[in-house]
């Protein structure tokens, strides 16, 4: 079981880590389409997020950002992730939006995670079905 967490995760860092060119031309196009389907806020829930919103910015820089120094007060919010193997991160980000009066929290992840994460209305993915080996070989 350690082994298969442990794995897990060195293959989401491995995957965020090489995350470049294509793939996130390809994610940020996922999320611009994604958020023309909404009427929410984006907001980065880790630094790959963070990625992959800047160059979804470039694609569609009428794209509505969420303002980490206010509150969320009647807001919907998108969370944007990269790869993950555990939901914990992204799980406290969408309580903390949550506390801070967001009323409607989705998260966006490089990742297909098919099991609810806490604080999360929804989970969607805006990567693909590549597997590591077809990133790295």
């Amino acid at each position: 079981m350690a082994t298969k967490l442990l794995a897990g995760v060195l293959e989401a860092q491995t995957r965020n880590s090489l995350l470049a060119g294509d793939e996130l031309l390809a994610a940020a196009q996922a999320l611009v389409e994604l958020m023309r389907t909404q009427n929410a806020v984006a907001l980065p829930s880790d630094g790959v997020g963070d990625r992959i919103l800047g160059a979804a910015l470039l694609l569609d820089p009428t794209l509505p950002l969420a303002d980490r120094s206010l509150r969320f007060d009647g807001c919907s919010v998108l969370l944007v992730a990269g790869h993950i193997s555990g939901e914990a991160n992204v799980s406290t980000r969408a309580q903390s939006v949550r506390a801070l009066g967001a009323i409607y929290v989705e998260a966006a992840l490089l990742s297909h995670w098919a099991e609810p994460i806490e604080g999360c209305d929804a989970v969607r993915s805006i990567g693909n079905d590549r597997h590591l080996n077809a990133v790295t070989g």
